[in-house]
C-alpha cells in the first residue's frame, strides 16, 4: 500500500455503514428512509471495498434527497441543540444535473479541505477530467451531519444553484452555502463573488467538497418504494 493511499475491508465498511445509519436515526430520520438505505448495504459495501482512497477521504455517505426530506428539515439536526436554519425556500434550490429522487450514496468523498478558500469555477474542468464532481445542497448537508467538518470550514455546494431574498430585499442568486456560527447552523444563498467577502467578515474558511462523479448511480439500484 502506498503512503497516504488506503483500502478498506468489507468488515470495516460494514461498521461505517451502520454508524452512519445510527446518526441518521438520531436525527429523527423516518424508518422508511432508513429501510431504503439498508436495501443498498450490500451493493454499497461491495463497491467501496474495490476502491482506493486518499488519506482522510470518506468511503461513502448516505444522502436524503429533498423529495424525501426538505433541506429545512435536514439542516435542523446539524446543530446539537437543533438550531439549524435554512434561509432558502426548498423550491428555490435546484441541482445542475439530474440526481436520484430516492435515498442514495455518494462515494470517495473529500470534505472540502483540498479546495479550501478556492473558487469552484477555477477547478470544474479539472474535476470533470478526473472523474469527480462538486456536491449538491442535500449532499453537503448529509456530509456535515456525518462528521465535524463544519467546525473546520464552511461548505459550498456548486452542484446546486439557488436564489433567496437578501437583507435589502433584492434577489441573490448563487450557490447553497452551509455555515456554522457560535449558536446555530445556517444554509443560505451566496453569490460566488461574495465568498471571499463573507469569509473575511467572519474570519472563517470555506471548503468545496467533491466526490466521484458517477458514484450516486454506479451499480447502485435506487431503493424501491
Amino acid at each position: 500500500m502506498n503512503e497516504g493511499i488506503f483500502t478498506y475491508t468489507k468488515a470495516h465498511l460494514a461498521v461505517l455503514f451502520e454508524e452512519q445509519l445510527a446518526i441518521l436515526q438520531a436525527a429523527s430520520t423516518q424508518i422508511v428512509t432508513i429501510s431504503a438505505l439498508l436495501k443498498q448495504k450490500e451493493a454499497v459495501i461491495a463497491k467501496a471495498s474495490e476502491m482506493i482512497f486518499a488519506e482522510s477521504y470518506i468511503p461513502f455517505i448516505p444522502v436524503i434527497p429533498r423529495e424525501w426530506r426538505t433541506p429545512l428539515d435536514q439542516v435542523v439536526f446539524l446543530h446539537e441543540e437543533n438550531k439549524g436554519f435554512c434561509r432558502i425556500e426548498s423550491q428555490d434550490i435546484w441541482n445542475n444535473q439530474e440526481m436520484p429522487q430516492k435515498p442514495y450514496y455518494i462515494f470517495n468523498v473529500e470534505d472540502g479541505a483540498a479546495l479550501r478558500r478556492e473558487n469552484p469555477n477555477a477547478h470544474e474542468h479539472h474535476l470533470d477530467e478526473s472523474g469527480r464532481r462538486f456536491l449538491t445542497a442535500e449532499e453537503i448537508i448529509n456530509l456535515a451531519l456525518q462528521g465535524e467538518v463544519l467546525r473546520r470550514h464552511w461548505l459550498v455546494a456548486p452542484a446546486s444553484g439557488c436564489q433567496a431574498l437578501a437583507d435589502d430585499g433584492s434577489i441573490v442568486k448563487g450557490w447553497p452555502f452551509l455555515v456554522r456560527g457560535s449558536h446555530s447552523v445556517i444554509m443560505q444563498c451566496v453569490h460566488p463573488s461574495n465568498l471571499q467577502k463573507m469569509a473575511s467578515r467572519f474570519s472563517y474558511d470555506w471548503g468545496v467538497p467533491t466526490c466521484f462523479k458517477e458514484s450516486y448511480n454506479s451499480n447502485i439500484t435506487p431503493a424501491a418504494d
